[in-house]
């Protein structure tokens, strides 16, 4: 089973995405941005090597929480991959307001290699933000086969007792 939680840069997808392993028994986080921390070093070069090592990391069949934003290149490569596991999977597309997003951005401390300076995350956040807005995000998960959509606006906990009885229930 794949649990995949999208979202903006500072939606809260890590913090979601560690709730669910720490309450889900069995279940592995991928997250691209770990990736870029492992293998990562600022350049394009190394943001390759860490994309493929995320991707290659997903396995057919294994319980996995995966963190992504789910637009871009990778996010493509990542639906395209999945899409024909032949299993079930949970899609949780955060819906983070872009002015929270930019608040915790401006707070953030950057210690993710990215081969771009940290001013552009703002414009990728208002990409991204059009992107869950207007439906498309959506859309695009909920033809996967075997897939659920859900859609949150705020992580609480009620709200991840709520996921977890689902994952629990699709499992």
């Amino acid at each position: 089973m794949k649990v995949v939680v999208l979202g903006n840069i500072g939606s809260g997808k890590t913090t979601l995405s560690r709730a669910l392993a720490d309450r889900l028994s069995g279940f592995e986080t991928i997250a691209i941005d770990d990736y870029r921390k492992c293998y990562g070093d600022g350049t394009m070069e190394t943001e390759i090597v860490a994309k493929n090592k995320f991707l290659n990391a997903i396995i057919p069949e294994e319980k996995q929480i995966i963190e992504i934003m789910g637009i871009g290149d990778t996010g493509e490569k990542l639906f395209k991959k999945i899409s024909g596991f032949p299993e079930k999977k949970v899609i949780i597309i955060l819906r983070t307001s872009l002015e929270e997003c930019i608040l915790r951005l401006k707070e953030r401390q950057w210690d993710i290699p990215y081969p771009a300076p940290a001013e552009k995350a703002f414009i990728l956040a208002g990409k991204t933000e059009q992107s869950i807005r207007s439906g498309d995000l959506y859309r695009k998960w909920s033809h996967m086969n075997m897939s659920k959509v859900i859609e949150i606006d705020k992580i609480t906990e009620c709200i991840i007792k709520q996921i977890i009885l689902i994952i629990q229930d699709r499992d």
